[in-house]
């Protein structure tokens, strides 16, 4: 009885549907409008440069996946008498850290000629951004309507979200610089929505489906078979198993078995160099930043930064707390249904991602999304908990969906650790993440709801 007076407590205390909406559209104007139009002042290049170019469909020719990959292919089509990363990767020194199954979904393309092919796949992908807008939507939708049971959307509600999540995702700054860059982590942007979305509708097989197809191209994301094993979740990793199993099948009768040993060794060379460039927003790139190690302006296509053991033993150490946490602590919940169950899903796919070695800017626009939840699930809090919470995605979202060119006037001082601000941003949020779990949890709210 007290978790049911508590869950209705909850949708009478809360601020409604219209202030949500207003306050998001106010966000907006401040965060994507004022804030940019101050940095356009004092810097050459803003988030908005690469959202215009997104918005008149300028379908460009860069090709920072494309082209390793299409020459990948063309090495395993010419039969070389070395393994495909003993001869790009340690060879050729070229960064080709992508694992033969990212190769399966492109090579029906591969006899394409290489500018055709490029444009193909750039068209793609600004699609995907298109769609990576409505699934966010659908997630929203889905989130307000759990939040507001005894009020059904009207279409000019519907609309406005469809409007919210449109801007917000053309103005999320890892999101339009995927597209920009052409990128496959555009796709893994929009797989992840649809993740997001089926495990909001409990349908647990079409989540692990998108997640298993993530796997095939950011193999990190195999964490998640851990996590939804010690979850019991069957249905999830039934799901998740299939494009694995299938599309590891083909690129091993494709490729050879010996390719994918040999990345095994790239996968290792990785976590004990990482990267120095500043998009590298992840802890090792942090670490060899605050060291002065490596170049952190200027991207050298073939070499990475020298090895230093406290950059490789903070790594393994960062990476080790950030995936023990989000696995152990987050297993504690007996169901894997309803929006506590979706935190915990976004709290294990951010921290695998923040673990990595290298996790590159347009590594994070599987952000959007999370914060659609979190803020939602903010709202079931008491009021004082609810402006903390609130007040701090703020933040965390001014931190990652803009582009600080700033920063990087502090490369060379004791100050630039401020070159990770898109880290700070994504730490601060998996910070909310796990309070509002354990706000919700504490309060009944979970009991009630599942």
């Amino acid at each position: 009885m007290r978790s049911t007076s508590l869950h209705h407590d909850y949708h009478e205390r809360s601020p409604g549907i219209d202030w949500l909406y207003l306050g998001l559209l106010i966000f907006f104007a401040v965060n994507a409008l004022l804030i940019n139009f101050f940095l356009s002042h004092i810097q050459p290049t803003t988030v908005w440069d690469w959202t215009l170019n997104y918005l008149r469909v300028r379908i460009h020719q860069s090709a920072d996946s494309w082209l390793p990959m299409r020459s990948a292919l063309e090495y395993l089509s010419d039969g070389g008498d070395k393994g495909l990363y003993q001869q790009m990767f340690f060879a050729q020194k070229t960064k080709f850290i992508y694992p033969p199954t990212s190769l399966v979904p492109i090579e029906p393309l591969f006899r394409i000629p290489q500018g055709q092919f490029i444009t193909i796949m750039n068209w793609l992908s600004w699609i995907a951004v298109a769609l990576s807008a409505y699934f966010l939507f659908r997630v929203l939708q889905l989130l307000i309507a759990n939040r507001y049971p005894n009020r059904q959307m009207s279409v000019r509600e519907s609309a406005g979200v469809l409007l919210l999540s449109a801007i917000y995702t053309v103005t999320f700054y890892p999101i339009v610089k995927s597209w920009e860059l052409g990128q496959a982590q555009t796709f893994i942007n929009l797989l992840f929505p649809i993740a997001l979305y089926a495990f909001l509708r409990e349908r647990q097989v079409l989540s692990g489906v998108a997640i298993g197809l993530i796997c095939l191209i950011k193999p990190q994301l195999s964490l998640m078979f851990i996590w939804g094993l010690v979850r019991r979740n069957w249905r999830f990793l039934l799901g998740l198993s299939i494009p694995v199993i299938i599309g590891l099948a083909i690129s091993i009768l494709r490729y050879g078995w010996e390719n994918h040993l040999e990345y095994l060794q790239v996968l290792s060379y990785i976590s004990r160099y990482g990267e120095a460039f500043y998009p590298n927003q992840s802890i090792n790139g942090f670490l060899n930043r605050l060291l002065f190690i490596g170049n952190s302006l200027k991207w050298d296509p073939h070499n990475y930064p020298p090895y230093n053991v406290f950059v490789h033993l903070g790594t393994i150490v960062s990476s080790v707390a950030l995936v023990g946490s989000a696995i152990l602590i987050t297993a504690r919940r007996p169901s894997n249904s309803g929006n506590v169950a979706s935190l915990e899903f976004s709290i294990a796919v951010l921290s695998f991602t923040i673990a990595s070695p290298i996790a590159w800017e347009h590594h994070y626009g599987i952000m959007l999304p999370m914060y659609a939840v979190t803020t939602v699930l903010a709202t079931y809090c008491g009021r004082r908990t609810r402006i903390s919470l609130i007040a701090c995605l703020m933040l965390s979202f001014v931190l990652s969906s803009n582009f600080w060119q700033v920063t990087l006037l502090a490369t060379d001082s004791h100050f630039n650790f401020v070159e990770s601000y898109l880290l700070a941003g994504a730490l601060l949020l998996l910070g909310c993440m796990y309070y509002t779990r354990h706000i919700l949890l504490g309060s009944g709210y979970a009991r009630s709801t599942n």
